[in-house]
């Protein structure tokens, strides 16, 4: 494999990734910046060649990654693409934006050594991040207030109706009031299940399953919907009955035509809690999908009618799409866009380094549980141990995308994977759990 593929045909140019994942508003931000950068960020590094910015404390685990990764021919990005900001207990970006003002250490300097006239990509696209680019004379996709657009729930589903993309019933709310009134409007219109969703909200955070007038009322009790409310809102949302789950993930160029539709594949769901009425939490996915979940059901047509929209309003960059496959009332596959991940997903690496392996099936598992303790060679060695791990002659089987666990949290443990077959894939999904099967949803 020529690598690194991917990076350099999306994006055309040197990049500097920045890693802003606690900017996502995800409902209660309690520990945001730190868990997205220690859980999260590491995710990334195997599908660009550029240089990485990193919290200090990452730089050992964000080394061996790329050791790894080296080894095993998935990236030959060099051994000194890294640059650490020392956080002294700051949110990261914080630390890492008063660095740029403040050339500290020259970080400018060095930066603009290893990326002039790239391309600054962040995990999410933010005012900080148009700041960075500026200072740095680097190119960025598009803008944070663009990014807001495609992010927000209820602005893009609405806008995406509007141009014949099928996405559930929606009615947006930011009080009380207004949420009982969609709540009855929705009830009028038949829908007995539906959820309030946080206009921006990720990982299955900010959704609440309403089915009754006493849900609706536990909802509003609580002071994290009512902060929401007071932020960006919700949308009371349809429940759907749905058969798949499926995603697909794109790159939107200034030319509509030169863009990329990189993968499609299904969700790996679980529940957030055990009491949970549905699956909502994105664990993964399983590529790629079959004819008839992606262009029968009309999916494939919805990803492209939703990819020209981000076109229309200048959203050009990485993104993806969740969606749901069901029958309709004669029995037929449907489909709804239920968001738009403006933004580096779940999904990304494992696909797009599945696609640089040209492999016909692909997938990742975001959530692997793995006993506390366990190291990256421990793991490896389990690999290896159901003879599952990844081959660089054959380019097929398991490989580490993230080990980087959280002290005092569940430990855990990304892959990807590229395979021949279907089965061949779900097999190597099952065996890479050290500690036994874990309970992911695909369907109904």
């Amino acid at each position: 494999m020529k690598s690194p593929r991917t990076s350099y045909e999306t994006w055309g140019a040197q990049i500097l990734h920045v890693p802003n994942l606690g900017q996502e508003e995800i409902g209660s931000k309690k520990g945001a910046d730190q868990i997205g950068i220690h859980r999260y960020r590491l995710r990334t590094n195997g599908i660009f060649g550029g240089t990485i910015i990193l919290p200090q404390d990452l730089e050992a685990a964000a080394k061996e990654l790329d050791e790894y990764h080296r080894g095993l021919g998935i990236n030959d990005a060099s051994e000194g693409r890294i640059i650490s900001v020392n956080t002294e207990g700051r949110p990261f970006m914080h630390a890492f934006m008063e660095a740029l003002r403040e050339n500290t250490q020259g970080i400018r300097s060095r930066i603009k050594e290893a990326c002039e006239g790239g391309i600054l990509l962040p995990f999410i696209v933010s005012k900080e991040c148009e700041e960075a680019a500026d200072l740095l004379g680097l190119s960025i996709d598009t803008d944070a207030a663009r990014a807001e657009m495609a992010n927000n729930k209820l602005i893009a589903l609405s806008n995406l109706k509007e141009h014949g993309v099928k996405v559930p019933r929606q009615i947006g709310f930011k009080n009380n009031q207004e949420a009982r009134e969609a709540y009855e409007k929705l009830k009028r219109e038949g829908i007995h299940k539906m959820f309030a969703k946080a206009n921006r909200g990720a990982s299955g955070k900010g959704i609440y399953c309403i089915k009754s007038e006493a849900d609706l009322e536990k909802f509003l009790a609580l002071e994290e919907a009512q902060e929401t409310m007071r932020g960006n809102g919700f949308a009371m949302q349809e429940g759907i009955h749905y058969t798949h789950s499926p995603s697909a993930i794109f790159h939107i160029k200034e030319k509509l035509e030169d863009s990329i539709l990189i993968a499609n594949g299904e969700q790996l769901l679980a529940k957030k809690n055990e009491s949970d009425d549905v699956p909502t939490v994105h664990q993964g996915n399983s590529g790629r999908l079959s004819d008839a979940l992606w262009e029968e059901s009309g999916f494939k047509e919805g990803v492209e009618k939703t990819m020209a929209w981000l076109h229309e309003i200048g959203a050009y960059g990485h993104a993806g799409v969740d969606g749901l496959i069901l029958r309709d009332e004669d029995g037929n596959l449907d489909y709804r866009i239920i968001e738009i991940n403006f933004r580096l997903t779940g999904q990304s690496a494992g696909s797009m380094i599945g696609r640089d392996l040209e492999a016909d099936y692909f997938g990742s598992n975001n959530n692997i549980h793995v006993p506390e303790g366990m190291t990256m060679q421990d793991y490896i060695g389990h690999l290896e141990s159901k003879n599952i791990h990844f081959d660089p002659n054959n380019q097929r089987g398991v490989y580490i995308v993230n080990h980087a666990p959280l002290e005092g949290r569940e430990p855990k443990i990304q892959i990807g994977i590229a395979a021949d077959s279907r089965e061949e894939l779900e097999r190597m999904m099952t065996l890479a759990h050290p500690i036994g099967n874990q309970e992911l949803r695909r369907s109904a």
